[in-house]
């Protein structure tokens, strides 16, 4: 079974570099098999990391239950609203096993891939503008359907190599030139996407990763209070006096087409974000219900003091989200689902923090990276921009069992390396 762990993990990490074909999931069906072999296991290996995230999943389930049961068995949530267990379900999967794996073989070869994967479409949109499935001009969309989708993979994957390029300067105290250039190529790539949260979470991951895990953790959420504050002193008053509009293209006769691509900003500040406070602020304590930011338009419905669900008449599955992973999280799973992802996204940290360096800078780029582009986007549960990180971080955390398992047996260790 080990072996099928090896070959779907690696197929679903490399299956990132597209979302053309669905390949980057396909790890999750092995997750009954990973739950069958936790339970019978003598010796139970798991971080806490694990633990939270799971309860974090658990408490969601709950929630859709309360909220619209039906939506667990419709494909369209999981690729919409529900793609929060496509990207993180990976990480259950593989951090419930214990199975020894290649580690560098597996950097590797994904290197390899997601440049190759680059190159070929790079040269495919110089000669048609496109790439077979979306033509924009002035757009590169490598391997995938929208241009944020192609920034969020390429965003990753120039975080995981410049872990890569840092981590090879540690080792031989100079610059390897072969890495730089890959970092080079990737970068470049990322640049054609024009796709600016990816490229703005990529910078600020830069400037963050090597201070302490504690100091680090303490200024995302710090800047987070920041932001939240922000909203609610200034854009909340100006929305609610504006009518509480769900966008600026519900208002009759706005156009800002003037602006550009700008006016995607005044949409998040003064519509988007506002909307999602409100949602937190009428049920702060479990939020509307999982999926209810884009069930227009709203019906709240209270059960309890401070808890209301929306009980809206449409179900919409769509894109369409706060354009901010954690005030999203807010206002559909209120302080109780915002609480559990950040204890995960802190032990996470600290799981990273603790590894050999071969992959510690990697994943702490790769997690900051997520992290900041989930301020203007909800990044952090969009599967092209949080497959490649969880998917790696699962296949690390498969390693990491199976090293802390066998630890003290050799003998064991010696028969099955």
């Amino acid at each position: 079974m080990s072996k099928v762990y090896k070959f779907l993990s690696k197929l679903s990490l490399f299956g990132t570099t597209t979302n053309i074909i669905y390949l980057s999931p396909i790890v999750i069906l092995l997750l009954p098999f990973s739950i069958i072999q936790f339970i019978v296991s003598k010796t139970k290996v798991i971080h806490k990391s694990i633990y939270y995230l799971i309860l974090f999943l658990m408490v969601t389930i709950i929630n859709i239950v309360l909220y619209e049961p039906s939506m667990l068995i419709d494909f369209s949530f999981y690729r919409r609203d529900g793609n929060l267990f496509i990207s993180y379900m990976p990480i259950v999967v593989l951090g419930l096993i214990s199975v020894n794996i290649d580690l560098k073989k597996v950097i590797t070869n994904f290197i390899r891939i997601g440049i190759s994967i680059n190159i070929l479409f790079l040269i495919i949109y110089i000669a048609t503008g496109g790439n077979f499935v979306k033509y924009e001009a002035g757009i590169y969309y490598s391997a995938f359907t929208a241009h944020n989708a192609a920034g969020g993979f390429l965003t990753m994957f120039s975080a995981f190599l410049i872990g890569q390029l840092i981590y090879k300067y540690k080792l031989n105290s100079k610059i390897n030139i072969k890495m730089l250039l890959i970092v080079t190529m990737s970068l470049f790539f990322l640049y054609m996407t024009n796709s600016r949260g990816s490229m703005i979470g990529l910078i600020l991951a830069l400037l963050v990763f090597r201070l302490k895990p504690s100091r680090s953790f303490f200024i995302f959420l710090f800047i987070s209070f920041l932001f939240f504050f922000a909203i609610y002193y200034y854009s909340y008053p100006i929305w609610v006096d504006n009518g509480m509009k769900i966008s600026e293209f519900s208002v009759s006769g706005v156009d800002l087409e003037f602006l550009g691509r700008g006016h995607t900003i005044i949409n998040r500040v003064f519509y988007l974000w506002p909307r999602a406070i409100h949602l937190f602020l009428e049920s702060p304590i479990f939020g509307m219900g999982f999926g209810s930011y884009n069930d227009w338009p709203y019906n709240f419905q209270e059960i309890l003091p401070y808890i209301k669900q929306n009980q809206s008449e449409i179900i919409t599955y769509s894109d369409g989200h706060a354009h901010n992973s954690f005030l999203h999280i807010l206002s559909e799973q209120g302080i109780i689902g915002y609480i559990l992802i950040i204890i995960f996204l802190s032990y996470t940290l600290k799981f990273i923090t603790k590894q050999d360096i071969s992959v510690r800078y990697s994943l702490l780029l790769m997690f900051w990276t997520l992290i900041y582009s989930s301020f203007t986007e909800h990044r952090l549960v969009t599967p092209a921009q949080a497959l490649p990180f969880t998917i790696f971080l699962g296949i690390v955390f498969m390693n990491y069992n199976f090293k802390r398992r066998y630890k003290n047996n050799e003998k064991y260790i010696n028969n099955h390396i």
